[in-house]
């Protein structure tokens, strides 16, 4: 006697379990990446949503909006040295659309217990900006981690 199937299974493939009609393509779920800032022990587990080529205009923006953070931590590192991030958290604003909003917005803050300093955002946000290189710009949420710890969490959209 054939093994049974469930009836969903049944119904998808033809009752005799032949080629039957084939179930709509779902999204997949967002990825889980681990991504090591180069030269240090900072790395960020990030969840990439809706990954898009490097030429998207929201590719693009994202890309900006990266490399100005960076270049914003490094001048104040730069002016006033490494330290932790003021009150615990830090919101950076890039580029604006025709009608003056601004198109994109990364938000970090500290996680648990610990703080995050100026240097490890920097490198989280570097490791972030290699991980969409290889793996697709888009929104995106991020843990960061100064060696075994989670010092902050952060966001992009």
């Amino acid at each position: 006697m054939p093994p049974t199937s469930p009836p969903e299974l049944r119904r998808r493939c033809g009752a005799r379990g032949g080629a039957g009609t084939i179930p709509p393509l779902r999204p997949h779920p967002p990825t889980h990446t681990i991504w090591f800032a180069p030269h240090s022990q900072t790395y960020i587990i990030i969840t990439l949503y809706d990954a898009l080529t490097s030429t998207s205009p929201t590719a693009v923006a994202i890309s900006t909006l990266l490399r100005e953070a960076s270049a914003a931590i490094l001048f104040r590192i730069g002016v006033g040295g490494d330290g932790i991030i003021p009150q615990g958290q830090w919101t950076f604003l890039s580029g604006t659309t025709p009608s003056g909003m601004t198109s994109m917005l990364l938000g970090v803050r500290n996680a648990g217990n610990h703080q995050t300093t100026w240097g490890v955002l920097n490198a989280a946000l570097v490791a972030v900006s290699g991980c969409m290189q290889e793996k697709g710009w888009g929104p995106a949420v991020f843990d960061i981690y100064d060696g075994v710890n989670q010092v902050g969490t952060g966001m992009i959209a």
